[in-house]
């Protein structure tokens, strides 16, 4: 692998965006997984009450 959990990763500057001061590293690493999550239930057709 390339190291995805390692400490610290080299990227290309494309791929880095800038947190504000106000959010942690923590808080900042889930901005991604989380918008895979709403993307995902957007894109399903899921409605209220479905299971």
């Amino acid at each position: 692998g390339n190291g995805g959990f390692a400490k610290y990763a080299v990227v290309e500057d494309y791929m880095i965006h800038k947190i504000p001061d106000s959010v942690s590293f923590e808080q900042g690493a889930l901005v991604e997984p989380a918008a895979v999550a709403v993307h995902a239930v957007k894109t399903s057709d899921l409605q209220l009450g479905y299971s």
